[in-house]
């Protein structure tokens, strides 16, 4: 068989609808663009980014989505996504396992009034160990209002133009161990043991596991608890932080013995193209409550579709915390992709012309 025939039959194959086990037709597209985002409470990014974005305001607030750290993962053999053809709009679509993927960059960090965090985090979504996932209308269930409360805190769902949605989490694979510091006395400050005069400039050094699942995305009523990691050693130190952005230049051990660990509980809550408001009253920064919303700005399922999901979690020496996460796909429209294909078709009928001119008949 020829190259030009090979890819032409391609081209059939790519755009022709496939027929599941279950008896629904399906298509093939691959992700062209966008990727996966969480936030926890007010100064945490997860993965780490500058909570202060170029929109004037604590990050991902009002109607902006942040940036989103964690890509499409640039193996297109795990870009595909299965897009159904019955059933009229809003479309569902089936993601597979590693569909977003970051790579562990090396340790990063992040300051905020709290204290300062360092981590160094693989990602992958949807996790391989929960299998594929499909968003879909009505995927995200309950009624078209829904409210959870747990403790002081709300998590509220609100349809929009259509209840679109449904779970999906993300592995967390900290590649070396995450470190928090708290407590950090009044900075910018330099210890004695660093030649300052502060005496007071000392950090506390907690124990913090985040894995292996983000809460965010999870089905209605998952809870997870983190394990308790053995405790930091030393667990206090003496801290050079020379400014106002109170990441921690320099520290030295102050006591030996760890004995603090940051033990959380977290609830997360299902993807949703709607509104969440999440609220939590006893946050230490303060009351905090944030409103997101979703889109489907897809036609015929092609197009950018953008999702939200809200959490709530609660740590034993950090607080409790208002939380949420963003994700948002680009399908290509199915024209882009034929053209493409037609085009190595075209290129491949013009190197066979080109091979049969050089070679003669």
């Amino acid at each position: 068989m020829s190259r030009a025939r090979f890819i032409a039959i391609g081209i059939l194959l790519f755009t022709a609808p496939a027929l599941s086990a279950q008896g629904e037709f399906y298509t093939y597209f691959s992700v062209v663009g966008y990727g996966e985002q969480f936030q926890i409470g007010d100064g945490l990014p997860v993965p780490l980014q500058n909570p202060k974005t170029a929109m004037g305001g604590p990050i991902g607030t009002w109607t902006m989505f942040p940036p989103l750290l964690i890509p499409v993962t640039p193996h297109p053999g795990k870009a595909l996504v299965k897009l159904g053809t019955a059933g009229g709009n809003p479309r569902k679509f089936t993601m597979p396992p590693g569909l977003f993927r970051r790579k562990a960059p090396g340790r990063k960090a992040l300051a905020g009034p709290a204290g300062e965090v360092r981590t160094n985090i693989e990602f992958s979504a949807p996790a391989q160990t929960l299998g594929s996932v499909v968003f879909k209308a009505g995927g995200r269930t309950g009624p078209p209002i829904a409210t959870y409360l747990i403790g002081k805190a709300a998590i509220q769902y609100t349809k929009t133009v259509a209840q679109f949605g449904g779970p999906m989490q993300t592995r967390l694979a900290p590649v070396t161990p995450p470190r928090k510091f708290v407590y950090l006395g009044n900075p910018p400050c330099k210890h004695p043991a660093f030649g300052g005069l502060d005496v007071t400039c000392d950090a506390q050094l907690l124990a913090w596991s985040p894995g292996p699942l983000a809460v965010f995305g999870a089905p209605v009523g998952f809870t997870q608890m983190t394990s308790a990691p053995p405790p930091m050693s030393p667990n206090l130190v003496h801290a050079s932080i020379p400014s106002p952005d109170l990441l921690i230049a320099k520290s030295a051990s102050a006591a030996m013995t760890g004995v603090a660990t940051d033990h959380a509980t977290s609830w997360g809550f299902p993807w949703t193209t709607g509104r969440v408001i999440v609220s939590q009253s006893v946050a230490i920064g303060g009351y905090e409550v944030f409103t997101i919303t979703g889109k489907d700005s897809r036609v015929n399922g092609f197009g950018t579709i953008s999702l939200v999901s809200g959490a709530l979690s609660t740590r034993k020496f950090s607080g409790p915390n208002a939380n949420r996460a963003w994700m948002r796909i680009t399908m290509p429209e199915p024209g882009a992709a034929i053209s493409a294909v037609a085009a190595l078709a075209v290129l491949g009928l013009c190197q066979g012309a080109a091979r049969r001119r050089r070679d003669g008949p």
